[in-house]
């Protein structure tokens, strides 16, 4: 029996659906209920082990009260893995990650920003958000169109709000994307950022305007 157009257009849309779905990243938040604090220790993760088809999101949860270069490390790559995407949204306390030597912590994906320090919504004026990487390992963040943003913002004046990604206490960050955005705001007026270098850096843009700050 011969099909209709119609139902192997309708097939083909479902089967493109099928693929788009297939591809987006199942969201993994730190917990810290391991009893080290490894990435690849399956307590330390609500939604499993951080693996390539994961977005990674650090909330309040497990943060801790020390921040900076000399801040003590909460959580610890230990061996290199991949992963689809980055978020520090911690609104109380502070993120340490270390990267430990010989390791690379890989962040490639398709959704904009695949790095994200901030809580990406309004939290009031006076909200910061900080978060440091360190260690003797290599932080990689490939993707062309992709982008890395660190913004906290409010809709109205006033007070002190500010997203921070310290990286003065990491060896190497290298970086191949379409932008690097601090205080880009990303929808939000007033956004205010700060960016801290590693040791070595080689950062390379898809767009004519590679350190964007708005």
């Amino acid at each position: 029996m011969k099909k209709s157009l119609c139902s192997l257009r309708t097939a083909a849309l479902l089967v493109s659906l099928l693929a788009v779905n297939s591809l987006m990243a199942a969201t993994v938040t730190w917990s810290g209920l391991g009893a080290d604090d490894n990435w690849s220790t399956a307590l330390n993760w609500t939604g499993g082990t951080p693996g390539s088809a994961n977005a990674i999101v650090f909330t309040d949860t497990d943060a801790t009260g020390t921040s900076g270069p000399t801040g003590t490390p909460n959580n610890i790559v230990s061996a290199s893995v991949a992963i689809q995407s980055l978020k520090y949204g911690n609104s109380n306390n502070f993120h340490t990650t270390q990267i430990s030597l010989g390791s690379t912590l890989t962040v490639t994906g398709s959704v904009s920003p695949i790095m994200l320090v901030g809580t990406a919504t309004d939290n009031g004026n006076t909200q910061t958000v900080y978060a440091t990487m360190l260690g003797k390992g290599l932080l990689l963040v490939t993707n062309n169109s992709g982008i890395v943003s660190i913004y906290q913002g409010a809709a109205t004046a006033g007070g002190v709000r500010r997203a921070t990604l310290d990286l003065e206490g990491l060896d190497t960050f290298t970086a191949y994307v379409s932008q690097v955005s601090v205080s880009g705001g990303e929808g939000f007026q007033r956004s205010q950022a700060t960016l801290k270098l590693a040791k070595t850096n080689s950062i390379y843009c898809g767009s004519p305007q590679c350190l964007a700050k708005q």
